[in-house]
């Protein structure tokens, strides 16, 4: 996630808390799509996708990896 720093930087500070949860929705979606598989621009999509609901505030992770994958048009 070599992209994270600077998404974090675009949608304001996260408590180290909050970005474990981001994180941790985030590495499920990659998983849930084989990480090895998906280009730069999948990965960084499901991230922004990320960032935007937890900057509304959103900390459930289920709800998040749904809206990782959901920005890409998948559900699982």
């Amino acid at each position: 996630m070599s992209q994270v720093p600077q998404l974090v930087r675009a949608y304001g500070v996260f408590d180290s808390a909050t970005l474990t949860v981001l994180g941790e929705a985030y590495d499920k979606a990659l998983a849930a799509l084989h990480y090895a598989e998906q280009p730069l621009i999948v990965r960084e999509t499901m991230a922004v996708r990320i960032f935007e609901l937890a900057s509304q505030g959103e900390r459930d992770p289920l709800i998040l990896f749904h809206a990782a994958l959901g920005a890409l048009g998948s559900r699982l």
